[in-house]
């Protein structure tokens, strides 16, 4: 055993010592609680969307998404409509106008981007202006990696961003 392994090793033994003696903590109240925080973080995970569902699919922002939901992570309409703040007819319009357009099931791949659900109820702006806003906010992308990102042109990335400015002057 490595001695980065053993130090670890040791300074856990000494915090479940700690717990315990201070606040009658047992090991397996500490496994109990472990179980929660990750049952917390997938329940979390599962209300974010993969940029990469965007790199070869020729539909809309909210078209992708809609399918996302519906085929990949199996929710019903009425679900779609609590998560992103959108009426479930629109959503099903949405759902049955991307089936036409590409009947196959949408493609995810291994990307370090996601985006919150609920980004898309913000309605003061459109469904792509939330996607490109907050790409370029929390994780200060350039326009070219956004564009590369969500499989469009920079200059409409460009575009989006300005009309984001645009939107937000007026207020």
């Amino acid at each position: 055993m490595g001695k980065k392994r053993k130090n670890s090793t040791n300074q856990r033994s000494e915090l479940l010592r700690f717990l315990q003696k201070t606040y009658q903590i047992t090991q397996e109240d500490l496994l109990i609680l472990q179980k929660e925080k990750e049952k917390e973080k997938i329940e979390h995970q599962s209300h974010y969307i993969p940029v990469s569902i965007f790199a070869q699919s020729p539909l809309s922002s909210l078209e992708a998404i809609t399918c996302f939901l519906r085929d990949i992570k199996n929710l019903k309409f009425a679900d779609m409509e609590k998560i992103l703040g959108r009426d479930q007819r629109v959503l099903s319009t949405t759902y049955r106008n991307a089936k036409k357009k590409h009947p196959s099931s949408i493609k995810t791949s291994k990307t370090r981007y996601y985006f919150p659900c609920h980004l898309i109820s913000n309605k003061k702006l459109s469904v792509l202006e939330n996607i490109v806003f907050y790409l370029k906010k929390e994780y200060k992308l350039s326009n070219s990696k956004i564009a590369l990102e969500l499989n469009k042109d920079p200059r409409t990335v460009w575009t989006v961003l300005n009309r984001i400015k645009q939107k937000e002057n007026k207020k």
